[in-house]
């Protein structure tokens, strides 16, 4: 398992801004009791699906650092619609990964995240077997590279505000196909009592992350499970 460190690292590796301001966004968030404050060193806790799905959502669902406990509390209460759509090249729930049927089950977008991240060793591996089945032995190699790249095959994860949608998708023969979608929304009591904000009738901003950042977090939170 991986201490506080790592996972900033991890997370600094695929973000794309430095490891300063991710280690700011920790610090705030750590502090505001989203991630465990422990001692230093070889006693410090280690670190879940939970700290890094609420990692992700202060870097990734708020404007400034200090938004970063909001974000989280009200991205992780969304909802999930009643009904996921499952696409046909799995042949419905039945054959899905077992990481996006577990986020099919999610009731919350926080479930559904910290799912992902817990199951994105053995998505890799079905990702891996799709393309080996699709493609065989010759051009494999530089297809699953372009599993691990987020440009072949995964799984795309979008925040608005306030909403989150989860999609698995692929591209064969240049058509992307989308084979799983789902989407999370405030729930309603917590959106009357004010909650979520007053929001904006007409302002929309999408941020979002893929397979890269799951997998590379996965591998770090879990050594054992790298591919």
């Amino acid at each position: 398992m991986a201490k506080l460190p790592a996972l900033v690292d991890a997370i600094a590796e695929v973000d794309g801004r430095d490891r300063a301001t991710i280690d700011h966004v920790a610090r705030v968030i750590r502090e505001a009791g989203y991630i465990p404050t422990t001692k230093r060193g070889s006693g410090a806790s280690e670190m879940t699906a939970r700290e890094a799905a609420n990692l992700l959502l202060a870097l990734k669902g708020a404007d400034a650092p200090k938004d970063g406990p909001l974000a989280i509390d009200r991205f992780r209460s969304l909802r999930q619609e009643e009904t996921p759509h499952s696409g046909v090249n799995y042949e419905g729930f039945s054959q899905l990964p077992i990481a996006i049927k577990n986020v099919a089950e999610a009731r919350t977008f926080g479930e559904a995240l910290e799912a992902l991240i817990d199951g994105a060793p053995e998505l890799s591996q079905c990702l891996r077997q799709c393309v080996f089945e699709a493609y065989g032995e010759p051009r494999a190699p530089l297809i699953f590279k372009m599993v691990e790249t987020g440009s072949f095959a995964g799984v795309e994860v979008t925040l608005k505000r306030y909403q989150a949608e989860v999609a698995l998708w692929r591209n064969f023969a240049g058509q992307p196909e989308t084979d799983f979608i789902t989407t999370f929304l405030p729930d309603l009591e917590r959106q009357e009592a004010g909650f979520y904000g007053a929001g904006t009738k007409d302002h929309r901003v999408a941020v979002g992350f893929g397979f890269p950042t799951l997998i590379h977090i996965a591998q770090t939170l879990s050594p054992d499970e790298r591919r």
